[in-house]
């Protein structure tokens, strides 16, 4: 009887480690850009991944968000002198519904537009020019948001 309990105790916590696969600290350690518990954390590479696009230089950037209940959306975008393949994945998100899973698109252009006038200030970075519109995305202004980083 105590081996079954040992053994139940032991499966439990296994699937609840699997459950926090990819915590904060980890996704910053691994150098992503982190909104959420643990971060904000890696912002300069915002920045350093839109200035490799304007100068048409290869370059990668991911970017992880964790939900209210701390279930990891992973966002990856991987330029290669030419277009953005973009993969929006929140297949760990418990609570995601139907939506969840991966997504994948192929945009042609990154934006940075700045909110200067409307709470709360900051920059909005979107792609535009995308085969699909998948993840958060804005049909009006035909954009997929990507992040809001705030001054």
């Amino acid at each position: 009887m105590k081996l079954r309990y040992l053994y139940i105790l032991l499966l439990t916590l296994i699937v609840m480690s699997a459950c926090q696969s990819y915590s904060p600290q980890k996704a910053i350690e691994n150098g992503d850009v982190v909104f959420g518990p643990g971060g904000p954390a890696n912002y300069e590479k915002l920045d350093r991944f839109m200035e490799d696009f304007e100068h048409k230089r290869v370059s990668k950037l991911r970017i992880t968000s964790y939900t209210e209940e701390g279930d990891p959306i992973i966002q990856d975008l991987n330029y290669n002198g030419a277009t953005i393949k973009y993969q929006f994945d929140s297949s760990r998100d418990q609570y995601g519904g139907k939506q969840s899973g991966k997504q994948k698109t192929i945009c042609q252009r990154m934006e940075k537009q700045a909110s200067r006038s409307v709470e709360p200030l900051g920059d909005r970075y979107v792609l535009a020019d995308c085969q699909q519109w998948i993840g958060t995305y804005n049909k009006e202004e035909q954009t997929i948001f990507v992040a809001f980083r705030t001054e």
